[in-house]
């Protein structure tokens, strides 16, 4: 494990660290998966890689999984067993549209309560094609957020350049990724990338030197005095507004 004085945070300015915690800290996690009607054939093994994933977490580590297509729904509640909420989404069948930026602005919101490491993993296989939300609502809601930002990609989600740039530029700016599967039989590797990636990160925390309360938009970089490590960081954060 990387020490603190490993690590420089630089916004702007240099800044003081005042907290640091391992892999350790609870994680917090939302799943939403992609039930639209084009899913038909890919829910089987969907459901194999969502149990395998949500069955490795530590126990500590708290998952919400919800479904959506042209609307979220929870799959169980939080406090049931993996088993029932993996008969759940057995059960359902693959309907409707997508509703990708919905479920975005959904998650961000619901998990702006919450403290510590955070996550919200979207598995879809396709575009945006009934949302009320926009591109530009997640954009912001991702600013203003902590959480960080997965996809899991399959079909046209990993095939059309549009949707993957789309996908990933939001990915990078919370520091999370776009994950790639090529077959519905890689889900199950795929979901473990993400699960290993989450398993060693690090929650670091500073008070800015600028405390003005004025909405912008403050870059953040995070340096390693190591050159022969790699880090993956959210972008910045958005200030609160006046």
């Amino acid at each position: 494990m990387a020490q603190l004085d490993s690590f420089e945070c630089i916004a702007a300015l240099p800044q003081a660290i005042e907290h640091f915690s391992s892999e350790e800290a609870p994680l917090e996690l939302l799943l939403a998966l992609d039930v639209s009607a084009s899913m038909a054939e890919a829910l089987p093994a969907l459901e194999r890689a969502v149990g395998e994933f949500v069955r490795r977490l530590p126990p500590s580590a708290t998952v919400s999984l919800v479904a959506f297509n042209d609307d979220m729904f929870p799959i169980g509640q939080p406090a049931d067993a993996v088993e029932r909420r993996l008969e759940i989404l057995g059960n359902l069948q693959a309907f409707g549209g997508t509703a990708l930026f919905d479920v975005m602005l959904r998650g961000f919101d619901e998990m702006s309560r919450g403290s510590g490491r955070r996550a919200l993993v979207v598995f879809t296989d396709g575009d945006d094609s009934s949302s009320r939300a926009t591109r530009p609502q997640v954009r912001l809601a991702a600013e203003a957020s902590d959480v960080a930002l997965y996809f899991v990609a399959l079909g046209r989600g990993q095939e059309v350049d549009r949707l993957l740039e789309g996908m990933d530029a939001l990915a990078t700016l919370s520091g999370g990724r776009v994950v790639r599967a090529e077959r519905t039989a890689q889900l199950g590797e795929r979901f473990g990338e993400v699960l290993a990636e989450l398993a060693h990160q690090y929650l670091i925390g500073y008070a800015p030197t600028n405390a003005k309360s004025d909405g912008q938009w403050r870059k953040i970089e995070v340096r390693l005095r190591r050159p022969d490590l790699r880090i993956r960081a959210r972008l910045g954060y958005r200030a609160p507004s006046p």
